[in-house]
């Protein structure tokens, strides 16, 4: 059987402005970005779809057209799932909540939704929603979460404090939902690409495959292909 193909896509939109100063857009992204480091230890395959500066129009599409161009090289259905990743404004409510098309996006944006609303005291619901370009349009499975109000106090504190937590969170409504099981090896999933920069005479001196790379980093190994 072939294994699950998951689609992270984070907010594009770089033009709502949470209180403490950044957008939706980079808040999504940094806990998108520790999902897929997470989901990497599952026997899943996992994809991030990048922001990108653009308008409205010009971001759906590259959301849409993206996560149906992994999806065109694998059989489809219900084994590829598309997650967007949100958080929401309008200072009118509190919480999470969770919206879907089909009957397989409601059960797998429940389970997000559910591990989400734990890090939350109060939230709203998961709903139906017909009207969504992206729900609508891409061809995996899919399902949108709002994590929480990044126009509220209490909203913009919890997003920015708990990045991680609901990175976890979106990983445990993934996996549990899915069944997906972790990796029985426990070979980090960037030995291999390691292995080959020094074999080829790339100078890493530390894996430390989860941490942020730095630009001075970037700057060190670019300037190798120059030697």
């Amino acid at each position: 059987t072939d294994m699950f193909t998951i689609i992270l896509s984070p907010s594009q939109q770089r033009w709502n402005k949470c209180l403490h100063g950044d957008s939706e857009a980079d808040h999504c992204l940094a806990v998108a970005e520790k999902a897929f480091t997470m989901l990497h230890n599952y026997d899943c395959a996992v994809h991030l779809i990048p922001v990108i500066d653009g308008t409205e129009r010009d971001a759906l599409n590259h959301v849409v057209n993206t996560s149906n161009s992994i999806c065109t090289h694998k059989p489809i259905g219900d084994r590829h799932y598309h997650l967007d990743i949100h958080t929401d404004a309008g200072g009118y409510a509190k919480g999470a909540s969770g919206f879907y098309v089909s009957e397989y996006g409601k059960s797998f944006i429940i389970d997000v939704w559910r591990e989400v609303c734990k890090l939350n005291l109060e939230n709203g619901c998961v709903s139906k929603r017909e009207d969504l370009y992206v729900l609508n349009s891409t061809v995996a499975v899919s399902g949108l979460i709002e994590l929480c109000f990044h126009d509220t106090k209490e909203g913009a504190e919890l997003i920015h404090n708990k990045i991680d937590q609901f990175a976890e969170a979106i990983v445990r409504g993934i996996v549990n939902n899915l069944g997906i099981t972790r990796k029985t090896c426990d070979e980090h999933w960037a030995e291999k690409a390691f292995q080959k920069l020094i074999a080829n005479g790339v100078e890493v001196h530390e894996r430390r495959f989860d941490d942020p790379i730095r630009r001075g980093e970037v700057f060190a190994l670019l300037a190798q292909m120059f030697k």
